[in-house]
């Protein structure tokens, strides 16, 4: 199975400020999970609050996003040393534990990158995994949300309101059974916020018609910093 990845919802404890949990994540907790082996790709997802998104955007606080190279190592990071040693002691000092939500996913790529025929150079040039720091929206539709969500018209909505890259998400379902966290998410990525209001703003019906269609769910707006 390839293409594996956890989209793990993350809630902050309520004794901390947005700034010290956003400020723990990064370090220490971001800087020891490098030294996980069985991770390929590691991002993390903080949260920038938009009039755009409903007000359930304030239930979680971040969103990590954690690459394997196979299922079985994505179910078996619970026995990678490091983790034992540095991950699960210093997660409950920063998350609310009772909050924090884990789904495994498949990925489907819509859009891997703006259009080479672009007249935009700049965006030509553009990829995720060339810049450490870019902006996304991370859409998880609840588990009694629609499950029409993902329709025929999401790449044109993606591309009309200027996303340069698109994924789907559907839960892998040997690992949950007929009961995932969420039944799929959404990720959409502009280069920066300003990019981001802008292509947006030309193209609200679309942003709204876009999202709107997963009925119940949980969207933020997020800086997503790339760790591994």
């Amino acid at each position: 199975m390839e293409n594996v990845k956890i989209l793990a919802a993350i809630p902050r404890r309520k004794d901390l400020s947005e700034q010290e949990f956003h400020d723990h994540w990064r370090h220490p907790h971001g800087t020891l999970s490098k030294k996980i082996a069985c991770l390929r790709g590691y991002v993390q997802s903080h949260r920038i609050v938009t009039e755009l998104l409903p007000d359930t955007q304030m239930v979680y606080d971040g969103i990590t996003e954690l690459w394997y190279d196979s299922l079985q190592d994505a179910l078996h990071m619970g026995s990678d040393p490091a983790h034992a040693k540095y991950n699960v002691p210093d997660e409950p000092l920063f998350v609310d534990m009772d909050g924090l939500s884990f789904t495994f996913f498949e990925e489907e790529v819509l859009r891997s990158r703006p259009d080479v025929r672009s007249q935009d150079d700049a965006a030509v040039q553009w990829s995720p995994t060339d810049w450490s720091v870019c902006v996304k929206i991370i859409q998880l539709v609840d588990a009694d949300g629609s499950v029409d969500w993902a329709g025929e018209s999401d790449l044109a909505l993606g591309d009309e309101i200027g996303a340069y890259r698109h994924v789907r998400n559907r839960p892998i379902m040997s690992v949950h059974g007929d009961a995932p966290p969420f039944i799929g998410a959404r990720e959409l990525w502009w280069p920066t916020l300003t990019d981001f209001r802008n292509k947006v703003g030309k193209a609200p019906d679309a942003f709204r018609s876009l999202i709107g269609a997963a009925g119940r769910y949980h969207a933020m707006l997020a800086q997503s910093e790339r760790v591994i």
